[in-house]
């Protein structure tokens, strides 16, 4: 089953509109980085050009790949997982400063629609990177069902530290109850 070009999802605290990531709004989002985000992903890219690193995501072919939009239109995050071989995934994001608004939607969008997705694709193992400074995204990664699995020093291009973070189909299913 192939994810619907857009869709909006609403949850208790607000709404948001998913669509596939467009070059513009990748563009839109790259430029305007939470500092945390910008720091993390700069630390493991060649460039810190903001079309460059909106380029890959915006032609990416993977089919869980989303822009996720305020109401109003705007940009706010990038959202996705790769599948770099068969039943093992990178699930990756970042956002602008206005992730909060959207945080609780899009937490819910995870463990409902992208989690299952993944389950149904048959993923024994996915795993991300998250800078050690970066404790917003690993608080939210525990949040989704993940385990911090290792600390990784001098993995940034600037000796920055990293942490592994795992999900395994068994430790999401807590993830998927309804309600959560």
């Amino acid at each position: 089953m192939a994810m619907p070009d857009s869709l909006t999802w609403q949850s208790i605290s607000g709404r948001m509109r998913i669509t596939r990531p467009a070059y513009r709004d990748c563009l839109f989002v790259c430029k305007r980085l939470r500092p945390q985000d910008r720091a993390e992903v700069l630390a493991t890219h060649w460039t810190d050009d903001a079309n460059e690193l909106a380029q890959p995501i915006a032609f990416n072919q993977q089919e869980l790949s989303w822009c996720i939009l305020g109401m109003d239109g705007e940009p706010i995050a990038l959202l996705g997982a790769n599948e770099l071989w068969p039943g093992m995934w990178a699930p990756w994001a970042m956002a602008t400063p206005r992730f909060a608004e959207i945080g609780w939607a899009l937490t819910r969008f995870v463990k409902r629609t992208m989690i299952p997705r993944m389950v149904e694709l048959g993923f024994n193992r996915a795993e991300c990177r998250t800078l050690e400074s970066n404790v917003d995204a690993q608080r939210w990664l525990e949040r989704l069902g993940a385990v911090r699995e290792s600390e990784n020093p001098r993995v940034g291009k600037n000796n920055e530290t990293f942490y592994t973070y795992v999900f395994y189909p068994e430790n999401c299913s807590h993830a998927l109850r309804p309600g959560r």
